[in-house]
């Protein structure tokens, strides 16, 4: 990306000399460009945001310098310049699309398996866990304490494990090696990459293309993971907390599934109301009650 940005607004421009034309003009060309699916209208936010901040941090001086690289009265010249509309991209994993894959995992050898099972079970984010060092588990026994360098948040996230996770995590630690919960092939590093387990698991789970014709993704496993808690009750903020969200509208994509046990139980209550009375009135268990 941050070549890209160099070849649309040139390599040898300066800082001080960019103005949001320039911006908007890079923007939409990127936008407009072709990619592996088309137009890559997604990929131009992202850089938008990578480029946003590097402005940002240009308008202040560094350490050693009198002053920063661009003028404060310039101001960001990313402000300003419209994002393409993004379609959600969440993709929920059934029941028994989950049982599939949990199988084939079974069958790829190494340390990558156990790191895609760490992220189905806690909803994490791929690279929190391929960068989990044993620190973070050694802390406080039955919690994940993910230090703010590692989230995207950037704030100490404290996850409280299920009994799968836990149990996974103490299989691995009697194979403890290093500082790295799944060290990688170089030493003293993490373990770089899931492409090839996930597409493993892909092709062996038999996990078809969406309706929109794309391919599932490790990070889909976070998404289930947030579905299955708000499918079960669970309210937003707890969903949101457990994933580490700061801002509430990012929970949000997650409603219309919290809405289905609602549904179900305002239906529950409406048939027993109804009923209230009438010969022969079927009893409906209401699950809670005494």
């Amino acid at each position: 990306m941050l070549e890209e940005i160099g070849n649309y607004l040139g390599k040898h421009t300066k800082i001080a000399d960019i103005h949001g034309g320039d911006i908007k003009d890079a923007h939409r060309k990127i936008s407009e460009s072709i990619g592996r699916h088309g137009p890559r209208a997604v990929r131009a936010n992202r850089i938008l945001a990578i480029a946003s901040k590097m402005f940002a941090l240009s308008l202040v001086p560094k350490a050693g310098e009198d002053r920063p690289w661009r003028n404060a009265v310039d101001g960001n010249p990313c402000k300003g310049v419209p994002r393409n509309a993004e379609e959600e991209r969440e993709r929920f994993f059934s029941k028994d699309e989950l049982a599939r894959i949990a199988d084939a995992l079974v069958e790829y050898p190494g340390v990558a398996p156990n790191c895609v099972r760490l992220i189905m079970l806690t909803g994490a984010r791929p690279n929190e866990a391929m960068q989990a060092r044993w620190e973070q588990f050694d802390k406080e026994p039955g919690y994940w304490i993910k230090p703010s360098a590692h989230t995207k948040q950037r704030k100490t996230h404290k996850l409280p494990l299920n009994p799968p996770a836990i149990e996974l995590i103490e299989r691995l630690r009697n194979k403890r090696n290093g500082e790295w919960v799944f060290p990688g092939a170089k030493p003293g590093e993490p373990l770089a990459a899931l492409w090839h387990v996930w597409h493993f698991v892909r092709e062996r789970a038999q996990l078809g293309k969406d309706e929109h014709d794309r391919e599932a993704r490790v990070y889909d496993l976070r998404h289930t993971f947030a579905s299955v808690g708000a499918g079960g009750g669970l309210n937003l903020p707890i969903i949101g907390r457990l994933l580490g969200h700061t801002q509430a509208r990012t929970t949000q994509r997650y409603a219309h599934i919290a809405d289905d046990p609602l549904r179900e139980a305002a239906e529950k209550i409406g048939t027993v109301i109804a009923g209230a009375g009438k010969p022969g009135a079927k009893v409906v268990a209401i699950k809670g009650q005494g």
